[in-house]
């Protein structure tokens, strides 16, 4: 019995042995966490290090504590959430890289005081300085002088000129860290306040003389930027503002260079445009690459070009940039045009502008324009303001009336609804489904012309977009039709059929409500003593209609369109 027991003490004694030395060499290791070892009071231990590691993310406490700060008799509290943080994490991270620097002997040596004594980490404060001077920035704004570095530049008149530095103060970055850490620590804690640095950014006069020197070759140099066959050359004010008194380049002035010149040479592809013609898509407008500028390289590239300019010793000359960046290929593109399976009318919806002004005409066909010869893939959701792009004069619209606010007034892009209205019905009859639609806030008369009330869709960039989704199985032509003279326009949806059924219900009509009285507003345009109408009296009124789309003998949508008008007056137009 005696030795029985004898025996069982060996093998246990053996066994915590064998425990002892594992759980030894693996803490020793690295792979495994010592064996009393807490994370702000969590047991963590005996613990793979990277299991560790997630918990102590897990752990991380966000402090909601505000700091307040005061300068000048002028006292702000700031909101703690993600100002500094109780990090768990990075005081587990510390702990690891100590560790493992030390040796063999000490990590040993380090287990075994764990056995019997616990390892507690407490959370590291982590202060996020960059934000919290940033916001001191900001809500400071004005209340001390910011120092203002001296630089050369360029006008026809003064030619180079120095503009002279300013001496101001920012915030001492080592002096807030250490008194926000003060009074976190402190139960009753003071407003902070605001530590300030003078700085002096008065260059020397060497730098100005060789600024000067620079900027004098600089102007005999032309620097060109170069893609295809576009070209464009940095000003004389562009190259002078490149240059730094207190180093090789303006890097800030570089990054807005190089972003400026995005607007220059950056080109969207642009898709392919299709007519119908003879039971097939035919070629109307060829597709075009786009292009995206290499901003990185660009701006080294600029930086060797002044250097080049500005460094060399022999006479001054042109330097060309040859422009890089992506391709960027089309959606739609030229070849493989007769294989989109365009073979038929599957939509076609129509709207009528009677006593529309000349300019009002004009827009409508401009942006009927933009939606013709358009390729809509399979799954695709076409979004109309996407295609129509921006309106305004610059891109070629006419002033033209338009409801804002609740009155008519001029302004550029006016009908553009007509083109969203006439499309909404082209695609309800083409039974395809509708991502995005919105009524008009009053009945427009134009949108009535033989048509029911409720039929119409409105447009206004990026509060209100047209949007469907073409899911038939072929691509889907959108093509567009205008008679001025008769003053109609047509959508045409072209594609392949696939037994889809539509049926559009009466437009139902309640709580209506009289219109106010008419206006009158004074146009100078306008003849002497004459007078034209140019909005119609409209009863305020709510409509709805049932849209099902039946395909087999099964319905696959239904829907009804509501719309909700506000009464509108009559509005005429006198000199």
């Amino acid at each position: 019995m005696a030795r029985r027991l004898k025996f069982i003490c060996l093998g246990i004694i053996t066994g915590l042995m064998v425990i002892y030395t594992v759980a030894g060499v693996l803490i020793v290791s690295g792979t495994i966490t010592p064996v009393r070892f807490y994370l702000d009071g969590v047991y963590l231990g005996l613990l793979p290090t990277y299991r560790a590691g997630q918990k102590a993310k897990l752990i991380d406490k966000k402090s909601t504590k505000n700091l307040t700060f005061n300068y000048n008799q002028q006292t702000i509290s700031l909101a703690g959430d993600g100002l500094f943080y109780q990090s768990i994490d990075k005081s587990f991270n510390l702990y690891l890289e100590n560790f493992q620097s030390k040796t063999w002997r000490q990590r040993w040596l380090i287990y075994n005081r764990s056995l019997i004594t616990n390892i507690n980490l407490k959370p590291v404060l982590d202060i996020n300085l960059l934000l919290i001077i940033n916001k001191l920035e900001t809500a400071y704004s004005g209340s001390w002088h910011r120092p203002q570095p001296a630089k050369l530049s360029y006008d026809p008149v003064k030619h180079i000129h120095l503009i002279p530095a300013k001496d101001g103060y920012i915030i001492d970055e080592a002096g807030l860290a250490k008194k926000i850490k003060t009074y976190l620590l402190d139960p009753q804690p003071k407003p902070i306040p605001i530590p300030l640095k003078y700085i002096s950014l008065t260059p020397s006069k060497s730098a100005i003389q060789t600024g000067l020197a620079k900027a004098t070759k600089l102007l005999k140099s032309q620097i060109s930027l170069k893609h295809n066959q576009k070209q464009n050359n940095l000003t004389n004010q562009e190259k002078i503002a490149l240059i730094s008194l207190y180093k090789t380049i303006d890097e800030d002035v570089l990054d807005e260079m190089v972003s400026a010149k995005k607007q220059v040479f950056n080109q969207s592809p642009k898709n392919a445009l299709f007519q119908y013609e003879a039971g097939r898509a035919k070629l109307f407008k060829p597709s075009q690459d786009g292009f995206e500028l290499d901003t990185l390289r660009l701006k080294e590239q600029i930086k060797q070009a002044f250097i080049r300019a500005t460094d060399g010793q022999g006479p001054a000359e042109d330097i060309i940039i040859h422009v890089v960046g992506q391709v960027i290929k089309p959606d739609i593109t030229t070849l493989d045009s007769n294989n989109y399976g365009i073979k038929e009318l599957v939509g076609q919806g129509e709207s009528w502008f009677a006593h529309s002004i000349a300019n009002r005409v004009h827009n409508i066909a401009l942006a009927a324009s933009k939606m013709n010869g358009v390729l809509v893939a399979p799954g695709e959701v076409f979004s109309f303001n996407k295609y129509l792009g921006d309106v305004s004069a610059r891109t070629g619209y006419k002033s033209s009336y338009v409801i804002k606010n609740g009155k008519t007034i001029l302004g550029d892009g006016g009908g553009v609804c007509q083109v969203s209205t006439t499309l909404f019905r082209a695609v309800l009859n083409a039974g395809l489904p509708i991502i995005e639609r919105r009524a008009h806030s009053y009945r427009v008369s134009y949108y009535e012309q033989k048509s029911q009330v409720g039929l119409d869709a409105t447009v206004y960039a990026p509060y209100a977009d047209f949007k469907f989704k073409n899911d038939l199985a072929s691509y889907l032509l959108i093509q567009t039709q205008i008679d001025k003279k008769k003053m109609h326009l047509v959508f045409k949806l072209y594609g392949t059929k696939d037994n889809r059924r539509v049926k559009l219900s009466k437009v139902r009509i309640w709580d209506q409500s009289p219109p106010p009285p008419p206006i009158y507003q004074d146009d100078p345009s306008l003849l002497p003593g004459t007078t034209r109408q140019i909005e119609w009296a409209a009863w305020g009124a709510k409509a709805a209609f049932d849209w099902t789309v039946e395909k087999n003998g099964r319905i696959i949508y239904q829907k009804t369109f509501y719309s909700a008008y506000k009464p509108w007056r009559a509005v005429y137009l006198k000199n």
